[in-house]
Protein backbone atom coordinates (compact mmCIF):
# COMPACT_ATOMS: atom_id res chain seq x y z
CA UNK A 1 0.00 0.00 0.00
CA UNK A 2 2.54 2.18 1.11
CA UNK A 3 4.81 1.22 -2.36
CA UNK A 4 1.34 2.27 -4.70
CA UNK A 5 1.01 6.24 -2.79
CA UNK A 6 4.54 6.33 -3.36
CA UNK A 7 4.09 5.36 -6.85
CA UNK A 8 1.31 8.06 -7.14
CA UNK A 9 3.03 10.69 -5.34
CA UNK A 10 6.04 10.53 -7.76
CA UNK A 11 3.60 10.31 -10.74
CA UNK A 12 2.72 14.00 -9.81
CA UNK A 13 5.73 15.20 -9.34
CA UNK A 14 6.79 13.85 -12.88
CA UNK A 15 3.49 15.69 -14.37
CA UNK A 16 4.64 18.74 -12.67
CA UNK A 17 8.32 18.66 -13.85
CA UNK A 18 6.89 17.63 -17.23
CA UNK A 19 4.50 20.29 -17.55
CA UNK A 20 7.28 23.03 -17.01
CA UNK A 21 9.57 21.20 -19.40
CA UNK A 22 6.68 21.58 -21.72
CA UNK A 23 5.76 25.23 -20.74
CA UNK A 24 9.75 26.60 -21.72
CA UNK A 25 10.46 26.93 -18.27
CA UNK A 26 13.51 24.40 -17.94
CA UNK A 27 16.04 27.30 -16.32
CA UNK A 28 19.35 25.40 -16.59
CA UNK A 29 21.06 21.76 -16.93
CA UNK A 30 20.54 20.76 -13.48
CA UNK A 31 17.04 20.87 -14.00
CA UNK A 32 17.13 19.01 -17.13
CA UNK A 33 18.91 16.48 -15.68
CA UNK A 34 16.31 16.41 -12.46
CA UNK A 35 13.69 16.00 -15.17
CA UNK A 36 15.45 12.98 -17.10
CA UNK A 37 16.14 11.39 -13.46
CA UNK A 38 12.69 11.22 -12.36
CA UNK A 39 11.15 10.36 -15.43
CA UNK A 40 13.14 7.23 -15.07
CA UNK A 41 12.88 6.86 -11.33
CA UNK A 42 9.10 6.56 -12.21
CA UNK A 43 9.85 3.90 -14.79
CA UNK A 44 11.64 1.82 -12.47
CA UNK A 45 8.94 2.26 -9.61
CA UNK A 46 6.28 0.98 -11.77
CA UNK A 47 8.45 -1.74 -13.14
CA UNK A 48 9.25 -2.84 -9.41
CA UNK A 49 5.52 -2.48 -8.90
CA UNK A 50 5.23 -4.99 -11.98
CA UNK A 51 3.49 -2.51 -14.15
CA UNK A 52 4.62 -3.96 -17.49
CA UNK A 53 4.55 -1.37 -20.01
CA UNK A 54 6.06 0.40 -23.41
CA UNK A 55 6.91 4.04 -22.94
CA UNK A 56 6.64 5.69 -26.45
CA UNK A 57 7.91 9.21 -26.53
CA UNK A 58 6.00 11.40 -28.51
CA UNK A 59 7.65 14.45 -28.77
CA UNK A 60 11.22 15.35 -27.53
CA UNK A 61 13.25 18.54 -27.97
CA UNK A 62 17.29 19.31 -27.09
CA UNK A 63 18.30 21.67 -24.43
CA UNK A 64 22.00 22.20 -23.72
CA UNK A 65 22.70 18.81 -25.25
CA UNK A 66 19.82 17.46 -23.00
CA UNK A 67 16.99 15.41 -25.07
CA UNK A 68 13.66 16.28 -22.61
CA UNK A 69 10.92 14.00 -23.03
CA UNK A 70 7.97 16.38 -23.15
CA UNK A 71 5.03 13.90 -24.02
CA UNK A 72 5.16 10.07 -22.72
CA UNK A 73 2.45 7.57 -23.38
CA UNK A 74 2.51 3.94 -21.38
CA UNK A 75 0.75 0.84 -23.70
CA UNK A 76 -1.11 -2.21 -21.96
CA UNK A 77 0.89 -5.64 -22.70
CA UNK A 78 -2.34 -6.55 -24.80
CA UNK A 79 -1.21 -3.79 -27.04
CA UNK A 80 2.18 -4.43 -27.15
CA UNK A 81 2.48 -7.05 -29.92
CA UNK A 82 -0.24 -4.86 -32.57
CA UNK A 83 2.07 -1.90 -31.48
CA UNK A 84 4.96 -3.28 -32.96
CA UNK A 85 3.92 -5.47 -35.92
CA UNK A 86 2.58 -1.74 -37.07
CA UNK A 87 6.23 -0.06 -36.03
CA UNK A 88 7.18 -2.96 -38.37
CA UNK A 89 5.12 -2.14 -41.62
CA UNK A 90 6.20 1.25 -41.18
CA UNK A 91 9.95 0.93 -41.22
CA UNK A 92 9.62 -1.57 -44.09
CA UNK A 93 7.63 1.47 -45.96
CA UNK A 94 10.41 3.46 -45.40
Amino acid sequence: MRERQELQSSLHRHRKLGAAVGNNRVENQRQCRTVLAERSLLLRRKMALGVRTIVLVERTIVLEEHTIVLEVHTIAPEKRNRLQRRKLVLEERN
